[in-house]
Order: C-alpha cells, then sequence, then structure tokens
C-alpha cells in the first residue's frame, strides 16, 4: 500500500480493448513530481480488455492497482470500487476511450493545493477520427467559485458539464458520494451534482488537460429505445433536491428548460410510434415542472437565452405534433 498518495485515477473498463491501449498509455506518462496512483476496474469486458490490463499491470505493478470483475456490474459500481480503493488526497476519473495530456494531473494537482480548491476542472479538447475542437465550455482565463456558487454554475451548464473526467476532486470531502446504480443514463451528472452541492471552492483552469473521444455507436436514439431517458430527467429532478439559493434555483430552472429543448430536438428523429410517446413524456414533464414564459420571468430565468430557447422548444412541439397527427390522418 503507497503512502502519501497525492492523487489516485480511476480507470473503469469495458469492451474498449481499441482504444484502451492510448487511455493507459497517457496515464502511465503522466509528468507529476508527485506521487499518484492508477486504479484499474475491469467490469469483466469480453473482448481483449483483460490482456491489455494485464500487460500494463505487469510493467507498472507499482503504479498500477488492477481490478477485475466477474460478472458485468455497470460503470457506476466499478467507479465505485476504485472509490473504495483510492487512497490519494485528491481523485481523478478517466473513461478508458479517452486519454490525458502529458502535463493534466501536474495542472490540475498544483491549482487545488495553490488555491485550496477541493475541486478543480480543465479544458477539454473533444475529437473522432476526422477531426479535432476546443469543447464549447472551455476557458480562457481562470475562475474561482466559492460556495454556493459552485453548485451555480454546474446547473448553468456554461463553464462545466455533468461528467466526472477532466476534473480533480478533493477525495475526503466527498467520500460518502458514490454513483447511483441500476441507473443507465445520467450516473455522472447525479454523482457532480451531489458533489458541487459539497463544494466550498471550485476552481476552473485555462489548462488543456483531457481529450474526449466522440464514438460513432453513442446513437442519441439509443437512450430513447432503451428508455434510459427517462433515468436522464431523474437525475435532473434529483439534482433540484440540493438547490436552496436564488441563484441555484434560477439557474436550475433554466436547466430544465435546456433539458426539455435539447429532449424535443432528439425527439424529431425518433420513428413512430416511439416519437409519440416521448413527446407525451416531454410535455408531461414540463408541465410538471412548471416551464411556461412566466415562471420564468417570476422566478427570474427568463434572461434572453432562455426566452430563445423556449421559442424553440414551443416551435419544436408544434412542428412535432403536426407532424404525428399528419401520420394518423
Amino acid at each position: 500500500m503507497k503512502k502519501n498518495v497525492d492523487v489516485s485515477l480511476i480507470i473503469p473498463v469495458f469492451n474498449v480493448e481499441c482504444f484502451l491501449k492510448d487511455a493507459l498509455i497517457s496515464a502511465v506518462t503522466q509528468s507529476f513530481s508527485g506521487v499518484f496512483e492508477i486504479i484499474v476496474i475491469n467490469d469483466a469486458s469480453a473482448d481483449g480488455s483483460h490482456e491489455i490490463c494485464e500487460i500494463f499491470n505487469e510493467r507498472y505493478p507499482d503504479l498500477i492497482s488492477y481490478v477485475k470483475h466477474d460478472n458485468n456490474m455497470g460503470v457506476s459500481i466499478a467507479r465505485n470500487r476504485g472509490l473504495s480503493l483510492a487512497s490519494g488526497k485528491y481523485i481523478m476519473f478517466l473513461d478508458p476511450d479517452d486519454f490525458l495530456t502529458e502535463n493534466a494531473i501536474q495542472y490540475l494537482y498544483d491549482a487545488a493545493e495553490h488555491l485550496q480548491a477541493d475541486v478543480v476542472k480543465g479544458n477539454n479538447q473533444i475529437f473522432n477520427s476526422k477531426k479535432s475542437k476546443y469543447a464549447s465550455y472551455n476557458v480562457d482565463q481562470q475562475h474561482v467559485f466559492l460556495n454556493d456558487d459552485g453548485l451555480t454554475v454546474f446547473l448553468t451548464h456554461e463553464l462545466i458539464r455533468g461528467h466526472p473526467w477532466g476534473k480533480l476532486f478533493l477525495r475526503e470531502r466527498f467520500t460518502h458520494i458514490q454513483f447511483p446504480i441500476g441507473v443507465r443514463m445520467a450516473q455522472d451528472f447525479s454523482y457532480c451534482s451531489k458533489v458541487f452541492a459539497l463544494s466550498k471552492k471550485l476552481v476552473i483552469i485555462d489548462e488543456l488537460v483531457y481529450f474526449y473521444r466522440l464514438r460513432a455507436d453513442g446513437s442519441t436514439g439509443n437512450k430513447y429505445h432503451s428508455q434510459a431517458y427517462k433515468h436522464w430527467f431523474a437525475s435532473i429532478e434529483e439534482s433540484g433536491k440540493l438547490v436552496s439559493s436564488s441563484s441555484q434555483k434560477i439557474a436550475y430552472k433554466q436547466l430544465l428548460l435546456r433539458t426539455l429543448h435539447q429532449s424535443m430536438r432528439e425527439c424529431r428523429g425518433l420513428e413512430e410510434p416511439l416519437a409519440r410517446d416521448v413527446f407525451h413524456f416531454i410535455k408531461a414533464k414540463q408541465l410538471g415542472w412548471e416551464v411556461t414564459a412566466i415562471s420564468l420571468i417570476k422566478s427570474g430565468a427568463a434572461s434572453p437565452k432562455s426566452l430563445l430557447r423556449l421559442i424553440q422548444y414551443k416551435w419544436l412541439c408544434y412542428k412535432l405534433r403536426s407532424k404525428l397527427q399528419s401520420n394518423l390522418t
């Protein structure tokens, strides 16, 4: 058992043999002046991922701790297993189809130590086989948010998104927070919303730390065919229970609208009768969430951007309703 580990890097693995080597190379070759450990949790992969993990574990036995599940239990359980084994002052996550920049850990760790932050987020690059681009939420200068502002920034969904990778977390502050089990979508959002609700200091740095792979097999329609989108909506609702300040309430109201808008936009590409079912589900949520022009104005959430999004949402509803009705005649 290592002592005085500065950072624990957790990598959940499942059927990613095509990309896993790149992820592991980026992890073991980190240019970090401190002490870090890599915890690899193989969630019963059926491809060649196990063999790749074993090779790296044999080459870097003092750096990598490797655990293989006998049965596939899901990414939440894999990450939670990693959390239970972590001994570092800080926690990081790396998805096995992505990779880190050479100085990722150093950049995040230095900001956390220098500013005494309990969450640090860096810039991301999004790429696939054809192109690569900076994430739209990247920053060009450092930002610091204290106390309630951390959750406000998270819910606003502009400078930071609901995934655990590309971030550094102070382990002792969030040690009791787990990824939800049995949730097929937005597990990350659920975990991060609880983290940011407890955060006392969030720092966003302008250094590139993470390369996120945009995979072609992540079809938008899958979450609707599998009904996983209902877990997405449930996670959004769950985060609302964490809201307390006026700024958080405004950000949450705008997040509800953003969720409705995105799901209605995606619903257009679905075939019947699934499109009809999803359409009615979204409309029912709008009613339950009380997302209207009047409610946005009364809550203080009626920014020009949110009002424009509401208009776009209503237009999408009108167009899809017309299409569904015409298909019945």
